[in-house]
């Protein structure tokens, strides 16, 4: 991989010996800025700046001469970005496969979305249990998510639902989803914060996750990935999570920032450097590996 990578770069200031493999794709968080007010949201940026498009495209060019192949932009909601549609199109022009995280479910997002649905390689649509919306106060239906799925025309699309205290009601929503659309299903468990746990022990909150773990297997086949993330959130939970992150995807911030862990700020790379410095900044990202929390954990799925 590091012979492809030196031979591939055009550019000699950056093609240095070296062992670190290339990202293979970029988070991209387009807006600091949110009006879905989600209680339990894992943003990692939050302010008022947005993404700016001359930024976002140098990132793009940047991190394509390092090996990235993929973007996918969340938010905040991507949607409500100005630029969004033209977010998805410089980013399939670069030769990116361009997905999306959104919350959208009708009018001008849901419009948006489908406008650009031809260039996109994948939708997560996101939504959330009864119980999770009791928590979060939200709003992001499992059955709203019929017409997202409708409107996209195609099947490359998933249902991410954020899970707690699952219903009867949740299971034959997501029941009806699969039957009518035979998308994919990601699920979360829900990650509370700090002041929701001072309600709740560790042990009823482990007890609800272990509650809500037995409902899906004995509706749905489950992967590894949901159950790796609840022994994850469970070892949090006990105090005993001791992990390094290794992630090989880069999260881009509104403020354009590259950082390999979205929550640390301070160990990041701006964008507006020379070639050389963003490469040598992104090698460094990867030679100074963190710790991965429980929020790590579910938005990176590392």
């Amino acid at each position: 991989m590091t012979d492809q990578l030196v031979r591939g770069d055009r550019n000699p200031a950056t093609a240095e010996t070296t062992s670190y493999p290339p990202p293979t794709g970029l988070l991209v968080a387009v807006d600091e800025r949110c009006d879905l007010g989600c209680k339990f949201c894992l943003r990692a940026d939050v302010g008022r700046s947005a993404l700016d498009l001359p930024t976002y495209a140098r990132a793009l060019s940047r991190c394509k001469e390092l090996g990235a192949t993929s973007v996918c932009l969340t938010g905040g909601e991507p949607t409500d970005h100005p630029d969004f549609r033209e977010l998805v199109r410089v980013a399939v022009q670069f030769g990116y496969a361009c997905s999306v995280v959104t919350a959208a479910r009708e009018g001008r997002r849901l419009d948006t979305l489908a406008s650009v649905a031809g260039l996109l390689s994948h939708v997560t649509v996101s939504a959330d249990s009864l119980g999770a919306q009791r928590v979060g106060a939200t709003e992001r239906t499992i059955t709203g998510s019929a017409a997202v799925f409708d409107a996209l025309g195609h099947g490359r699309a998933s249902l991410h639902v954020t899970v707690w205290e699952l219903e009867d009601a949740d299971l034959e929503a997501m029941t009806a989803i699969d039957a009518a659309f035979g998308v994919e299903f990601e699920l979360s468990p829900l990650l509370l914060t700090d002041h929701q746990l001072k309600k709740a022990t560790p042990e009823a909150v482990r007890s609800r996750y272990a509650g809500d773990l037995a409902a899906l297997r004995d509706r749905f086949g489950l992967s590894d990935r949901f159950t790796d993330a609840l022994a994850a959130l469970d070892r949090s939970l006990a105090g005993t999570l001791d992990r390094t992150c290794s992630s090989d995807r880069l999260y881009l911030s509104p403020r354009g920032a590259l950082r390999r862990c979205p929550y640390d700020r301070k160990n990041e790379v701006d964008v507006r450097l020379s070639r050389k410095a963003v490469a040598d900044g992104v090698r460094a990202l990867h030679a100074s590996p963190s710790a991965v929390g429980s929020r790590c954990a579910l938005l990176c799925g590392e």
